[in-house]
């Protein structure tokens, strides 16, 4: 009997090959499916046009990517994010769990002026990147 251990970061499907004395051991190759891990909201990232700016009164949008610890998208939904802006108490966004690992976010600015939005991952309560 061998005991082998491994450790693979990067999510994705896999053949592992194992030899003893040059042959191959039997069921060899072995297809390995490496899932990501829990999602880490210092890895989460987000894109769109409604992160720099947008209209008073008119819906602004943007996406969150939830990643693991390792940088892997994430395939699955049921994280919880929320959003705000620091200084304003009335302000509403919507959040549209896609189950694919990504979250449309929209929401309508009620108040002109420079604001900062924050976007946190509910479990920890960590701002993602960038945030």
């Amino acid at each position: 009997t061998y005991d082998v251990s491994y450790r693979l970061i990067v999510s994705g499907t896999y053949k592992m090959y194992v030899d003893l004395r040059d042959r191959a051991v039997a069921n060899a190759p072995l297809d390995i499916t490496v899932v990501p891990a829990d999602t880490s909201a210092l890895h989460c990232t987000a894109q769109g046009g409604g992160l720099a700016s947008s209209v008073v009164g008119i819906p602004a949008s943007f996406t969150i990517q939830a990643r693991d610890q390792f940088g892997n998208r994430r395939t699955t939904g049921c994280d919880v994010f929320i959003v705000k802006v620091e200084g304003l108490e009335e302000f509403s966004g919507n959040i549209v769990d896609t189950k694919n690992g990504e979250y449309q976010v929209t929401y309508t600015m009620p108040k002109k002026g420079k604001h900062k939005l924050d976007v946190l991952l509910l479990d920890g309560g960590e701002h993602i990147a960038g945030s």
